[in-house]
This record gives C-alpha cells, sequence and structure tokens, in this order.
C-alpha cells in the first residue's frame, strides 16, 4: 500500500511539472525563459498600467536579471512607444523599488543621465528614443506599458488569496443584467488582442454571445465590455477608462469558505 501511494504521488507531481513546461503564454503574450510578457496597445498613467495587468493576474514587467532587462528593451523597440515597467521611488526618493514586493531594484537599466526628475518624477519607463534604456517620469502621464507573468502561476492558481477569488462576473448565458437601471462593468475584453474577446480570469475566448446588435464597434479604442441598460442589459464595447458599476462573481464554496 505504502509503495503504490508513493507511486501514485511521484505520478502527480511529473503531471504537475509537465504541465508547467508545456503551458507556455497565452495568445497574445510573448515568452522569455519561465515568464510571459505583454506589450500593451493602448497608454494608461502608471497607476492605471498596474491595475490593468492585476486584472489579468499579471504585474507591471519587473526584470530581475540583465537577461530580462536586455530581452524587454530589445522588444520594446519593436514598437513606437514608450512603456512603463513595475519600478518606482514614490515610497523614499531616490530609492528605486519593485512594486510588487517593495525590494530595490537588482539590475540597472537607467539611460545616462536618467534618473533626474527628482520629487516630480516617480516612475520607470523604457523610454523608445534612449533604446528602450529606463527614464524616470511623472507617474500620471499615459504611457504604453508591459505586463508580466510566471508560466507557473497560469497552470496552478490553487494558492489564489481570498481577494482574488472574487473576479469580475464571467457570462455562460445571456439573461444576466436584464431589467438592471445601471451599465455594469462584466469581466470580458479583447485588450490582449483586438477582437479576440475573451474572460480575463483565464484569457480563454468567451462561450456565449451577448452582444447588442451594431457592437462592438468601437475598435481599439473601446476593449472592455458592459452590460448596457439601454440595450437592455445586452453588452456593448466600451472604453476601459469609464467609471460605471460592476458585477462580482465568485463560485459558491469559495463564498462559503469567505464568509465562514
Amino acid at each position: 500500500m505504502t509503495n503504490y501511494f508513493a507511486f501514485y504521488i511521484i505520478i502527480v507531481v511529473v503531471n504537475i511539472i509537465e504541465q508547467v513546461h508545456s503551458a507556455g503564454c497565452h495568445v497574445g503574450w510573448i515568452q522569455f525563459q519561465s515568464k510571459c510578457y505583454w506589450f500593451s496597445h493602448d497608454s494608461r498613467s502608471w497607476a492605471d498600467a498596474e491595475s490593468i495587468c492585476s486584472v489579468f493576474h499579471s504585474k507591471l514587467a519587473e526584470p530581475m536579471n540583465i537577461a530580462e532587462s536586455n530581452f524587454l528593451m530589445s522588444h520594446s523597440q519593436n514598437h513606437p512607444a514608450n512603456f512603463w515597467i513595475g519600478i518606482s521611488d514614490m515610497i523614499d526618493d531616490g530609492r528605486w523599488i519593485y512594486s510588487s514586493n517593495q525590494e530595490v531594484i537588482q539590475v540597472s537599466g537607467w539611460n545616462p543621465d536618467e534618473p533626474n526628475g527628482n520629487t516630480g518624477e516617480n516612475c520607470v519607463a523604457m523610454w523608445h528614443s534612449f533604446h528602450g534604456r529606463w527614464a524616470d517620469l511623472e507617474c500620471g502621464v499615459a504611457h504604453s506599458f508591459i505586463c508580466e507573468a510566471d508560466i507557473e502561476c497560469w497552470v496552478s492558481r490553487w494558492m489564489d488569496s481570498v481577494s482574488e477569488q472574487m473576479l469580475l462576473v464571467q457570462p455562460r448565458h445571456q439573461t444576466l443584467g436584464r431589467g438592471r437601471a445601471s451599465n455594469y462593468w462584466i469581466g470580458i475584453a479583447d485588450m490582449i488582442e483586438e477582437d479576440r474577446w475573451i474572460y480575463s480570469s483565464n484569457q480563454k475566448v468567451i462561450t456565449v454571445n451577448g452582444w447588442y446588435p451594431g457592437e462592438p464597434n468601437g475598435h481599439t479604442g473601446e476593449n472592455c465590455v458592459a452590460l448596457w441598460q439601454s440595450s437592455h442589459g445586452r453588452w456593448a464595447d466600451v472604453g476601459c477608462g469609464a467609471a460605471l458599476r460592476f458585477i462580482c462573481e465568485a463560485d459558491l464554496e469559495e463564498v462559503d469558505g469567505i464568509v465562514g
């Protein structure tokens, strides 16, 4: 019995390892070593960029070594844009830290004479005219941004925190939202790849169509989905920065665990 149990454990571990190494990145993301990166198509403030990355269970890119830094610099040159990354000195001026863990940066990608903004420029971007090297900038300015996720994070989500168990609702039928007197965000977007509408929690293509006739119609300017009251709760694509009400979703057993 003991030998059988040990053999079973080995099989499970091997299967998990195989899943991790074969998982790869979602459509629209680029793999480098054990990480996946997404270079955004639109521009946001540093804080808004960080929030958008978190929706896709990722974070603003945090180069931890020379190889990662060089990859990001090189790939950023394929786009005519500046890109926010997850480094700032908001907390202590001149002490540049990664935003996810507040540890001092382990690699330096500064352009000569940078940083130079003192207390007025507290966030870091890869600057296109500097060939992707870093510049400190005012955090409220809108730039493109790079999200980063570990491949393993998309294979198993057993260790999610309670706060992450509450997701924007991801409808599998078409009746949700009817009879409501407001517009409501739901967890569907095409930020990653234009016209490929996916659920934000797993980046899989939607399995139900709730579009109002004539929608979606916003092209690259409207990348998030809302249940629209004047369209009887059917879907409309809307600019993601709009302030709307929203609907959260959680599995029943997860709600029981939170309440209990």
